[in-house]
């Protein structure tokens, strides 16, 4: 799927841009429970995504999603234990987990105080629950995703050689300009997902937007351009500030 055919909502504001996430994320998950009676979705760290889940977690959200039919999984984590405040597991439970009625056993983390055996076990894991053959990938029905300004997505960074991984599901890698190592799931585990939300705000991701949508194919410098190779709905939920540079928005 060639990213000119990505749904982008431009929204006012980072609440805005939170609003409409909610509302598209609980009406996916309302979709695939009524049709399958389960949701697989991948969660994210990030700035953006906590007031999503803080959002999802209200009032307004909680109750219109049944919570038991949902499993949560997650696109990437740090090296850290979960009740390190670095620990997108950690983030997760604070503004949604504790704050919704949903299994233990629905809850899938990646065991980042394991190190980079955490990406061998957690591959295990997603072979085990899609019960899926040695070549297979999982579909998951809904990954939320961030764009940092150097154009990263989950943790995969600008240089890494994960961005050209074609095998493994999850992958470790060490990124040099943070001096430590990440777990995420590689471009083809991605791609194969039925739907991606990817969320920005501000300035300082409109370069990385540009790049994404519009730049030569460049993704061992702006990863998330592998984005372009996915099967599945592709949405953009934008502020003005980080759309602001997109050529098609001036026509």
């Amino acid at each position: 799927m060639a990213l000119d055919k990505a749904e982008t909502i431009i929204c006012h504001d980072l609440n805005d841009v939170v609003e409409k996430a909610a509302t598209s994320f609980a009406d996916t998950a309302t979709e695939f429970i009524r049709k399958k009676s389960l949701f697989n979705v991948v969660l994210s760290g990030g700035s953006t995504p906590q007031p999503l889940y803080q959002l999802l977690s209200s009032d307004r959200f909680r109750n219109q999603i049944d919570w038991t039919r949902v499993q949560l999984f997650w696109g990437d984590e740090r090296c850290v234990p979960p009740t390190d405040r670095a620990s997108n597991y950690g983030m997760a439970t604070k503004s949604l987990i504790s704050k919704i009625k949903i299994p233990f056993k629905n809850i899938h983390r990646i065991k980042g105080e394991m190190g980079e055996d955490s990406a061998c076990f957690y591959e295990k894991e997603l072979r085990s629950f899609f019960s899926l053959g040695k070549d297979a990938f999982p579909k998951f029905d809904l990954i939320i995703l961030g764009i940092g300004e150097d154009g990263h997505t989950a943790s995969i960074f600008p240089g890494s050689p994960v961005v050209n991984e074609t095998s493994d599901m999850v992958a470790a890698d060490y990124v040099d300009k943070l001096s430590s190592t990440r777990i995420t799931l590689t471009p083809p585990t991605i791609n194969n997902a039925s739907n991606i939300m990817v969320l920005a705000c501000g300035n300082n991701k409109a370069d990385a937007i540009k790049e994404i949508f519009e730049g030569d194919s460049k993704p061992d410098i702006i990863p998330s351009q592998f984005l372009r190779k996915a099967k599945g709905k592709v949405s953009f939920f934008l502020d003005e500030p980080a759309a602001s540079k997109l050529a098609s928005l001036k026509a």
